[in-house]
């Protein structure tokens, strides 16, 4: 994939290499999660929905390469709004981060409660950040 912005610069390559990695790997996670990575789908849960990554740069000023290095991706457990959804959650969290942790060069630097917000009403979610080092060899 290259960057939509300029199809001859393929400096984003690496991004989307891992965002696609990241969402095989939460795929091969049981539990029947469906896996979203258009941002404002509706979603229907259950769901593993992945963000847009936050991208950092290591590079500043007169050598500023352009070329992303670090990717920051939030990653969305969505379950459905009702007396079960906590313990939904915490049932697949953990599993989901394992599965990051051991099948992506990714580092699972947190989760927390919070709410996916979905064009059909906000549902309840744990956001799970993963970072991964996308430099370019």
């Amino acid at each position: 994939m290259t960057n939509p912005l300029n199809p001859f610069d393929n400096s984003l390559s690496p991004v989307a290499h891992a965002s696609q990695r990241l969402a095989e790997v939460v795929a091969m996670v049981p539990g029947n999660n469906r896996v979203v990575t258009t941002v404002a789908a509706i979603v229907s849960p259950p769901a593993i929905v992945i963000g847009p990554p936050r991208l950092r740069w290591s590079d500043y000023g007169s050598s500023f390469s352009g070329v992303p290095t670090t990717a920051q991706w939030n990653v969305y457990l969505v379950v459905a709004q009702n007396q079960y959804a906590i313990d939904s959650l915490l049932n697949q969290v953990a599993s989901i981060a394992n599965m990051i942790e051991r099948q992506t060069e990714g580092v699972v630097i947190g989760a927390g409660p919070g709410l996916y917000p979905s064009p059909s009403g906000a549902l309840p979610a744990y956001i799970i950040v993963v970072q991964m080092e996308v430099v370019m060899a």
